[in-house]
C-alpha cells in the first residue's frame, strides 16, 4: 500500500514538472510574438565599478516629439537632442532584435561582488505597456549586444 502512495506521489510530481516546463515554453513562444511598435519612454542606465563618474544614462522621452538625453560618465552635464523618425525606428529595431520584452521583471544580482557593474532599463511602449529590468553583475540574455548597440546608436545621434 505504501508503494502505491509513493508511486502516485512520484507520478504527481513528475506531472507538475512537465506542466511547469510546458507553461514556460508556451510563455517564451508568446513573448517571441510581441513586437515593440512605439516608444513613449526609455531609460537605460549602467555603471561600471564603484567610481563616482562611471555612471551613464540614456533617456528617450516621447511626448509631442522625441528627445534623447544623455549623461555619459566623466561628464558633469546632460546633452539633449531631438530624435528623427529614423532614429526612433532604429531604436525600436534594436529593442526587437535583442528581444527586450523578454527582459521584463529581470531582477538579479551577485551580492558576492562589491565593486561590480550594474544596469537598469525601463521602457514604456505600445501605448503604456512596460518593461522593467535591472541587474548587478547578472544580466539577461543578449545584454552585452544590446548595451553596445544602443550606446553606439545614441552616441552617434548625440554627435550629429
Amino acid at each position: 500500500m505504501k508503494k502505491n502512495y509513493l508511486m502516485i506521489t512520484l507520478i504527481f510530481i513528475i506531472i507538475i514538472f512537465i506542466i511547469i516546463f510546458l507553461i514556460n515554453i508556451i510563455n517564451d513562444k508568446m513573448l517571441d510574438k510581441i513586437v515593440i511598435n512605439s516608444i513613449e519612454y526609455l531609460k537605460f542606465n549602467y555603471n561600471e565599478g564603484n567610481s563616482y563618474f562611471s555612471d551613464a544614462y540614456y533617456i528617450v522621452n516621447c511626448n509631442d516629439s522625441c528627445e534623447l538625453t544623455i549623461k555619459r560618465y566623466m561628464e558633469s552635464e546632460e546633452h539633449t537632442n531631438t530624435l528623427k523618425k529614423a532614429d526612433i525606428k532604429k531604436t525600436i529595431e534594436l529593442l526587437n532584435k535583442y528581444k527586450i520584452v523578454k527582459w521584463n521583471n529581470f531582477n538579479k544580482s551577485d551580492n558576492s561582488v562589491l565593486d561590480g557593474n550594474a544596469f537598469s532599463l525601463y521602457i514604456k511602449y505600445n501605448n503604456e505597456k512596460n518593461i522593467s529590468a535591472n541587474g548587478y553583475m547578472r544580466y539577461p540574455e543578449n545584454y552585452k549586444g544590446f548595451k553596445d548597440s544602443i550606446i553606439k546608436l545614441f552616441d552617434k545621434i548625440a554627435n550629429e
